[in-house]
């Protein structure tokens, strides 16, 4: 998709400049052919993927701020959200919401519980100023937090809000990050923390 757009750009530009330079001098000319050249490397830019050297030093800062994240809620008491008055796809999913706020009122963690006599199965966010960092789904998601990774079912790692990294412990059939979980959990994290807003 990117290139064919670079693709596009490039040739308006060669077309203008073309169609200019009969009826312009050469700095018109220039100027477009300077323009073409900031495009082709803000897309570059863009195209360019972390190295796995760079993919395990944002997992394991991640995993830093995650234990960081599990220190300071000990001694913090969940605001409880119950999904009684919320869209039909959550109230049937969950029937409750923990928020986790910090001295600032950022949340920091959200963590959803199923009905208990339907599942165990939980998921868990994890935020920095804002952003969601890391999401967790646990199979059985009772008992306090700080598990050790390899106990956990999956882990979905993001750096500004984009999925980078994935660990899954299920033994599940594993799938690229595009067609994981990921972005679904993502918005997901996203709509909790507008309800965190609206709701508490």
């Amino acid at each position: 998709m990117k290139k064919s757009i670079l693709s596009g750009l490039v040739l308006a530009a060669i077309l203008t400049s073309c169609t200019n330079s009969k009826t312009t001098d050469t700095a018109t000319t220039d100027t477009t052919i300077a323009v073409v050249e900031t495009v082709v490397e803000t897309v570059i830019e863009t195209e360019n993927e972390m190295s796995d050297e760079q993919k395990q030093e944002m997992v394991q800062k991640i995993d830093t701020q995650k234990a960081e994240i599990e220190t300071q809620i000990k001694e913090i008491k969940p605001t409880e959200l119950k999904t009684t008055d919320l869209r039909e796809q959550l109230k049937q999913k969950w029937e409750k919401i923990h928020f986790y706020t910090n001295a600032e009122s950022q949340v920091i963690r959200v963590k959803t519980y199923p009905y208990d006599k339907i599942s165990k199965r939980t998921e868990e966010f994890y935020f920095q100023d804002g952003k969601l960092i890391l999401a967790v789904i646990e199979d059985d998601g009772t008992g306090e937090a700080g598990k050790e990774k390899e106990k956990l079912t999956k882990l979905y790692y993001f750096n500004e809000e984009k999925p980078f990294h994935e660990i899954n412990n299920s033994g599940e059939k594993e799938y690229s990050i595009k067609e994981s979980d990921a972005e679904r959990l993502l918005e997901e994290a996203n709509e909790y923390v507008k309800l965190q807003a609206e709701k508490m």
